[in-house]
């Protein structure tokens, strides 16, 4: 029983130092216009994300802030508001709307 609770364990270790190791080397940056694909199609499922009326007429222009692992890109929406976006693919699409 011990030896497969050892076992286990490095087995549950092994797979954790992978994902951490792999997870940076994964991460692809995102130009503005993916930015503002993915931003569209999130309006498309969510018009009215948390009941806020943003963005009526579309996206309007995309502005990116920051450089490397900082970076964030701004899309200004049409009829009002924006939409933060991640500059890579290691964090999620959309980081917050106003």
């Amino acid at each position: 029983m011990r030896m497969k609770t050892l076992f286990a364990f490095c087995t549950a270790l092994a797979v954790v130092a992978g994902v951490l190791i792999a997870a940076p080397l994964g991460a692809a940056p995102v130009s503005q216009e993916q930015a503002k694909t993915a931003v569209r199609n999130y309006l498309a499922r969510t018009p009215s994300p948390l009941d806020a009326k943003v963005g009526r007429g579309g996206v309007r222009h995309a502005r990116t802030f920051g450089r490397g692992a900082s970076a964030f890109h701004v899309v200004a929406l049409e009829g009002g508001g924006f939409v933060v976006t991640s500059a890579d693919t290691e964090l999620s699409p959309i980081i917050a709307i106003s």
